[in-house]
Parts: C-alpha cells; structure tokens; sequence
C-alpha cells in the first residue's frame, strides 16, 4: 500500500518499481494487488495507473511512513 501511495503506476510488476520500494517478486505483488482490489482499497487511474482509490489513506500513509 505504501509503495502505491507514494508512487501511484502503470508497472508495478517491473523490477525497477519493486527495487526501489523494497517490494518481493511479481508473484507476490499480484497477490497483495489483487487483495488490496478486492478490498476497493486499491484501483486504477483513468491513466490505467494503480493507485490508492482513497487520497487521504494514500496521503495518510505516506505522513505516518516518514522516519522519525
């Protein structure tokens, strides 16, 4: 969820997405995807990016991830 807050995409499955936050292989991408789309927690852009459908969790998630 973080990864889509802060970085909202067409390639989420890519290796250079997943490196830079830190994500396991497309595998297991695809599986939190599809969970956090059958939760309507995640979705796409008109763009056909993926993103965090709710601005304010994406924008709440990515104030409370910040280090200290």
């Amino acid at each position: 969820m973080l990864a889509l807050a802060e970085e909202p995409a067409h390639a989420v499955y890519s290796a250079g997405y997943r490196e830079r936050h830190d994500l396991p292989g497309p595998s297991s991408v695809g599986i939190a995807l599809q969970a956090l789309e059958k939760k309507e927690i995640a979705g796409r852009t008109s763009d056909g990016d993926r993103c965090i459908i709710e601005p304010f969790l994406a924008e709440w998630l990515r104030r409370e991830q910040r280090p200290v």
